[in-house]
């Protein structure tokens, strides 16, 4: 019975620790404050990046030293033995390579984690190695290195089974490493070792489940010396981030805390504000938007849960390094397929109270993600991980984020009042705007300073003068400024008020006008338009004369005409009623005529509806009862010239002269005279006298003829 008594006692407390155990995941103990990102924010500024292009090669760490050298501790593929081994690199602080060290055997061998210590000019680096490990095991190793990239010391530690370290942090004159042991507990442990300067071991501590327990990452407190481990813890088959605080003096543990909801957590990385908070990095699949986000949780020194806020979108979110700057905001380092091109490397920054500031992707054609990072005196952001199979290092300022200058001023602007805007550059905290009549090309006190301090992004500018202005904003915060880019803006009013006139009479009757107009400020040039259609374009004095108006009504406007538009000027009537145009008259008459014919000639007078031809024995000066009206004449046909012809004249002197007529007037010809002159007929001419045979013959024949008529009669007589 007794037996039975103690096993319903297991069984009973197996039921209440499973009850414990979905409580806590039906009802989550902490606040979840969750960000879900709407619009893409940028803040810090790409500087320079460096590619290092051997394939298959990984960036997991960086630090920087106090003479701005950047130390970069990754993974490489070893061709020949076809296993990875450790690489560690130094760059200036331009990112050119100074050196490069390896580190491994025949078989892989993988650094997880990189520390400097400054005073003492060491780098330290862990991981786990199969090489070098305990019967073809893995174990965890301690490699340090100096600035000139020799090797100091390396121990490796482990047993039998897996281990590897994933976190090395120095801490006055003591190097801890943490990481998971296979080999020192039935299960997969957390382990936290700490060797002193000379690297002898001072103690090494466990801790964890009867189920794997992993511990990723590690910081000091600075003023306690104590402990702070984060990782993940396994119960029940449930994983969650666990934060452990322990006695740097001994390793033991002073209270543990885990975090989670209804699935899975990790704890990844984590630091300690100034103000003794605790600040957890990790990954959580129970809280966000997500399948797995980014989780901020923080903790009082005493363990006790403070806020916790998520970042992601629906895919994949994850984090592995967190930083802080010198104003303590906090940067999230890792990778994100939520936001940006597809999988790419990311900085999610919070303030130190936990509000949400912006997030910059790093975008490139392959996957990249980012796994460690570091700050310099300056604040600036250095990330390396992996593009693809190449190792990256990417340095971003904490200038201004870049941002554009527009404008909605027309081109050219026609009224000199406009608004400049730009977008907004995230870490600015003002910005000044400057303005120049040439071209910018430095920000100096040579050109004028518009506003200053300007924080709602945009500037009305009113009454600009004429001419091309530029103009260009700097944005700037605690750190430095950054330019915007150029724009230019051409300022030319319409052409002003102007008025036209001409010298046409009322009406005009040659067809001849000269228009005449004031000066239109700021005109290029003129058209002229005669009833509404352009007549001549592209004047560019103030008068146009016109030749050859035919009779009609005209309304008569110039138009000034400049790039930012136009203007007409006051309407113009001119009334043109033509007169007969200027005609000759001439004579096909010699001199003198000799025979009393001849043609009058004289081309066409045009706009002439009839001719009147007049003649006189004197000279025509003008049409009075001396002059005869020879001609009246109304063309029935359209020729260029036409003629008139007279015959008969007697000798003597005689005038010519044709007016033509129209409704508006008239146009005399010349006065032509022509001199008739016959000539009296020759005298008959005298010719000798001879015998007048033929009438001799005459009568002779008559004589015959009758002598035969008598004999004939005779003889019919008889």
């Amino acid at each position: 019975m007794r037996r039975y008594r103690y096993v319903s006692i297991i069984v009973i407390l197996i039921v209440f620790m499973y009850g414990l155990s979905i409580l806590h995941r039906v009802i989550p103990m902490y606040d979840n404050n969750t960000y879900v990102r709407e619009d893409p924010h940028l803040s810090v500024t790409f500087e320079w990046e460096t590619f290092i292009d051997d394939e298959h090669i990984i960036g997991q760490e960086c630090v920087m030293d106090e003479s701005h050298n950047l130390y970069v501790m990754g993974n490489r593929l070893n061709s020949s033995e076809n296993s990875y081994d450790m690489i560690l690199m130094k760059f200036d602080s331009s990112g050119n390579i100074i050196w490069n060290q390896t580190w491994g055997g025949v078989l892989d061998d993988h650094a997880y984690a990189l520390d400097i210590n400054t005073t003492s000019s060491l780098l330290y680096i862990v991981g786990e190695t199969v090489s070098y490990g305990t019967n073809g095991s893995s174990d965890a190793f301690l490699l340090s290195y100096n600035f000139t990239g020799v090797l100091k010391n390396n121990i490796t530690w482990g047993g039998d089974e897996w281990d590897a370290a994933f976190s090395v942090t120095s801490a006055s004159n003591c190097i801890y490493v943490a990481g998971s042991s296979n080999s020192l507990s039935s299960s997969q442990d957390i382990f936290v070792i700490k060797y002193n300067s000379s690297y002898s071991l001072q103690w090494n501590k466990t801790y964890g489940t009867s189920e794997p327990d992993i511990g990723y990452g590690m910081t000091v407190n600075k003023t306690s010396g104590d402990v702070i481990l984060t990782g993940i813890t396994t119960v029940l088959g449930d994983k969650q981030a666990i934060l452990i605080k322990l006695d740097s003096n001994n390793g033991d543990q002073l209270w543990n805390k885990t975090w989670g909801g209804t699935s899975s957590e990790e704890g990844r990385s984590v630091l300690i504000s100034p103000s003794d908070e605790i600040v957890m990095l990790a990954n959580t699949r129970s809280y966000g938007s997500g399948s797995t986000d980014i989780a901020l949780v923080t903790f009082n020194s005493t363990g006790g849960f403070q806020w916790q806020r998520t970042w992601g979108g629906t895919d994949i979110d994850a984090g592995y390094k967190i930083l802080y700057d010198s104003y303590f905001n906090l940067f999230l380092i890792g990778y994100t397929e939520s936001f940006g091109s597809g999988k790419d490397a990311c900085i999610v920054k919070y303030s130190d109270s936990g509000d949400y500031q912006w997030y910059r992707t790093r975008i490139d054609t392959f996957e990249d993600v980012a796994y460690g990072g570091c700050l310099d005196e300056n604040d600036d952001i250095y990330i390396t991980g992996k593009s693809g199979t190449r190792l990256f290092i990417t340095k971003y300022n904490r200038f201004p984020d870049e941002f554009i200058l527009f404008h909605d001023a027309t081109d050219p602007d026609v009224d000199g009042n406009f608004t400049v805007s730009w977008t907004e550059s995230l870490g600015a905290i003002n910005y000044t705007l400057y303005h120049s009549d040439a071209p910018i090309v430095l920000v100096n006190s040579s050109i004028e300073k518009i506003v200053e301090g300007n924080t709602n992004r945009t500037i009305d500018l009113n009454n600009i003068q004429e001419g091309t202005h530029y103009y260009i904003a700097v944005a700037f915060n605690e750190y430095g400024n950054i330019n915007s880019n150029i724009v230019n803006i051409t300022v030319q009013y319409p052409p002003s008020e102007f008025i036209l006139s001409h010298d046409a009479d009322l009406p005009d009757k040659d067809g001849i006008v000269n228009f005449t107009w004031s000066s239109s400020q700021g005109a290029d040039r003129y058209n002229l338009y005669l009833n509404f259609s352009l007549y001549k374009d592209n004047i560019t004095d103030t008068s146009y004369t016109v030749y050859n108006l035919n009779t009609n009504d005209y309304i008569v406007t110039v138009r000034a005409i400049n790039n930012a538009g136009q203007r007409t000027s006051n309407e113009v009537v001119v009334i043109v009623r033509r007169s007969p145009s200027p005609f000759s008259l001439t004579t096909d008459a010699t001199i003198p005529d000799t025979d009393g014919s001849f043609e009058l000639i004289w081309t066409k007078s045009l706009y002439t509806q009839y001719y009147i031809l007049y003649n006189s024995s004197t000279f025509i000066t003008h049409i009075n009862t001396s002059v005869s009206v020879l001609l009246n004449f109304t063309p029935s046909l359209d020729l260029p010239t036409y003629r008139y012809s007279l015959y008969g004249l007697n000798n003597g002197t005689y005038f010519y002269q044709i007016i033509a007529f129209n409704n508006n007037g008239n146009f005399t010809s010349v006065c032509v005279q022509i001199i008739v002159s016959i000539p009296p007929p020759p005298p008959p001419e005298h010719e000798p006298e001879h015998f007048p045979y033929g009438s001799l013959i005459t009568v002779i024949t008559f004589i015959v003829l009758f002598t035969l008529l008598i004999i004939l009669y005779k003889i019919r007589k008889k």
